[in-house]
Formats: C-alpha cells, structure tokens, sequence
C-alpha cells in the first residue's frame, strides 16, 4: 500500500501523516466512496486524472459533480 510505504521516505517532509490520529486513509474507489458516504468535508482535493485510463472518467460526471457539492 502507498501510505504505509511512503512514510517510510517522506514523514518528516509531510510531518508524518500517515500517524497522525487525525488522518483516516480509505482505500477505495474515489467515486464510489464519494457516492455513498453520509460523511461531510471542508476540503476534497484531487490529484489530476488521466481520463483515458479505465474508471478515471467517471469522477468527471454531473451526478458526481453534483455529489460533491453536496458534501
């Protein structure tokens, strides 16, 4: 997994995220996550996303942009 290995190289650059108590990592599909949760977020950031590769395009949609908003 990403954040366990990259903390290894990068804690004291991203002050140790990964340990932070208030950091909760969830290792699913973005889209799907962000249609089904009843969470609520100040911040939601993306890296940018290749829409050619296979699932990405999905979290272009309307109904996707209209879920966020409601977030």
């Amino acid at each position: 997994m990403i954040p366990p290995a990259s903390t290894k190289f990068f804690a004291t650059a991203d002050y140790d995220v990964y340990h932070n108590p208030k950091t909760h990592i969830v290792y699913d599909d973005a889209r799907h996550f962000l249609m089904t949760t009843k969470e609520k977020f100040d911040i939601i950031a993306s890296d940018p996303l290749d829409v050619f590769v296979k699932g990405t395009a999905a979290l272009y949609r309307r109904s996707t942009s209209k879920r966020l908003k409601d977030i």
